[in-house]
C-alpha cells in the first residue's frame, strides 16, 4: 500500500492528472481537496454507479492523463486497470478488493475496522481547506479528530461535544453536507459549475449566507432540488416500523434519494433497520441502514440465489436488484436479521 506521502510524489510529478469520483459528498469533497491543492488535476464525478468499468475508458482518454486518481468508488474491475496504461492510485476506505497494476490506499489494509472516509485522507494528504474535510466526513457519518480546529477556525458551524448523527442533522455543517449531497443530483453541466465554483470558494459561510455571487449559485441549485427531497422524505417519515424493519419504497419519476433518505429515517428510527428502495424500470435501487446490526452480512446472505448485487460498509450498504425478487429479499432480510438475533 502506497503512503499518503508517496501519493503526493506521484501527483507532484505528474503534468495531467485525472481525477475519477464518486458522486456523493465524500468522493466530492475528497476531489475538491485534491484539485485545490492541484490546480492541474482534472475532475470525473462518476454518476449513477459505484464501479469503474471498462465503459469509462472512451471519457479517459479524452482526458488524455499521464495519473488517474480513484476516489471513494468500491469496486474496480479487473479488466478496467488492464487497459490503463499509466499510473492508478486508488484511494477508497470499503472493504478492500485485490486488484492488480493499481497502487491502493485504503486504511482497511492496515486496520480492518478502520472504514475513516476518502475525505479524511486526502485532507492528511494536502492539509489544507478544513471546511471541506469537515463536510465530507460528516456527511459519511464520521466525527474527524479535527473537528474541535475546524469549529475554531468557523465559529457557529457545529459543536465539537455533539454526537455525529446530530452534527449531519441538527447543526450548519450538517446543512453544508446536504447542499453538497443535493447539487449533485443537477444535471451535468450544473453540477459541473458548481464543482468548479467550489474549487474556488474561500469558505463556507459564503453558501450559507449566500455572500457571494459563487455561493448563491450553488445554494439556489441544491435548494430547486431541497424542495423534491423534502416531498419524498415527508412520505417517508410517514412509514411505521413493521417490527424491526422499516422499508421505503418510491418510484423513478422522482431522482434517487435512497442513501440520505435512509440516513433520516436511521435518525428518527435509531433501534430499527432501514431498508429504501427506488424503483427503476426493472430494477429496484436500495440503501440499507441500521445502528443497532452490521447489515452488509446480512444483505450479502439475502442475496444468495437472487438477480441482484450490493456492497458497502457494515452499518451502511446498498445495491440493486430485479424488481421480481424485491419481494424475496425482503423476506430473507427479515429472516436474516431475525436469526442473528437470536
Amino acid at each position: 500500500m502506497l503512503s499518503l506521502s508517496q501519493i503526493r510524489k506521484f501527483i507532484d510529478k505528474s503534468e495531467n492528472p485525472l481525477i475519477i469520483f464518486d458522486d456523493d459528498p465524500d468522493g466530492l469533497c475528497s476531489f475538491l481537496l485534491i484539485k485545490r491543492a492541484f490546480n492541474k488535476a482534472n475532475g470525473y464525478v462518476l454518476k449513477g454507479s459505484p464501479y469503474v468499468t471498462v465503459d469509462l475508458l472512451d471519457k479517459i482518454k479524452d482526458f488524455y492523463p499521464d495519473l488517474i486518481l480513484i476516489l471513494d468508488l468500491p469496486v474496480l474491475t479487473q479488466e478496467f486497470a488492464d487497459k490503463i496504461n499509466v499510473p492508478m492510485i486508488w484511494i477508497d476506505h470499503h472493504p478492500p478488493l485485490d486488484i492488480k497494476g493499481v497502487h491502493r490506499f485504503n486504511p482497511h489494509l492496515i486496520k480492518k475496522t478502520d472504514s475513516r472516509p476518502t475525505t479524511y485522507w486526502c485532507y492528511k494528504l494536502v492539509k489544507k481547506d478544513i471546511w471541506l474535510a469537515a463536510i465530507g466526513n460528516i456527511a459519511d457519518w464520521h466525527k474527524p479528530d479535527f473537528l474541535k480546529e475546524f469549529t475554531k477556525k468557523y465559529p457557529g458551524l457545529a459543536n465539537e461535544n455533539d454526537k455525529t448523527e446530530d452534527l449531519l442533522f441538527k447543526s450548519e455543517l450538517g446543512r453544508l453536507a446536504k447542499i453538497f449531497f443535493l447539487i449533485l443530483k443537477n444535471n451535468t453541466s450544473i453540477i459541473d459549475k458548481c464543482i468548479s465554483l467550489l474549487s474556488r470558494i474561500d469558505s463556507p459561510y459564503e453558501i450559507l449566507n449566500q455572500e457571494t455571487e459563487a455561493g448563491k449559485y450553488i445554494y439556489s441549485k441544491a435548494q430547486k432540488i431541497w424542495k423534491k427531497y423534502d416531498l419524498i422524505l415527508l412520505k417517508a417519515k410517514q412509514i411505521k416500523p413493521d417490527k424491526n424493519l422499516v422499508i421505503f419504497t418510491y418510484s423513478s419519476e422522482s431522482m434517487s434519494f435512497t442513501g440520505e433518505i435512509a440516513n433520516e429515517l436511521n435518525y428518527i428510527h435509531k433501534d430499527k433497520i432501514i431498508l429504501v428502495g427506488r424503483q427503476k424500470d426493472d430494477k429496484v435501487n436500495f440503501s440499507l441502514r441500521s445502528e443497532v446490526i452490521k447489515v452488509l452480512p446480512i444483505l450479502e446472505k439475502s442475496l444468495i440465489g437472487l438477480k441482484g448485487s450490493g456492497g458497502g460498509h457494515d452499518h451502511a450498504c446498498g445495491g440493486n436488484i430485479d424488481i421480481n425478487d424485491f419481494s424475496k429479499l425482503v423476506t430473507n432480510l427479515r429472516d436474516n436479521v431475525n436469526k442473528t438475533s437470536k
